[in-house]
């Protein structure tokens, strides 16, 4: 529903001001798939989970799926968001100059 995510947004949010610099920048890149920011638009799109999926990256677009639902419809708190996203850009590859 649109109300849901209204509140994941503000979730978000607070997870993105919650991350120190090196972790920004290893979400950027897995975002972006490059270590700089350019003046394209970045967007989330929040989605129901089909496979116990927390986020998922497509670079080309510069988009961010974020599954807030999981698959037994609970949705995921903060913390479970966080962790998952952590771990996703975590398992990325990352090279910074």
């Amino acid at each position: 529903t649109e109300a849901k995510k209204g509140e994941y947004t503000d979730i978000i949010n607070d997870i993105i001001n919650e991350l120190d610099n090196d972790q920004l920048k290893k979400l950027l890149f897995f975002w972006t798939g490059s270590a700089t920011l350019n003046n394209t638009n970045h967007s989330i799109e929040f989605m129901s989970n089909d496979d116990n999926v927390i986020i998922r990256s497509h670079t080309c677009n510069n988009q961010l799926d974020l599954y807030i639902k999981k698959e037994d419809s609970t949705y995921y708190t903060k913390e479970e968001l966080k962790a998952g996203i952590i771990a996703s850009y975590d398992q990325v590859d990352h090279a910074f100059a």
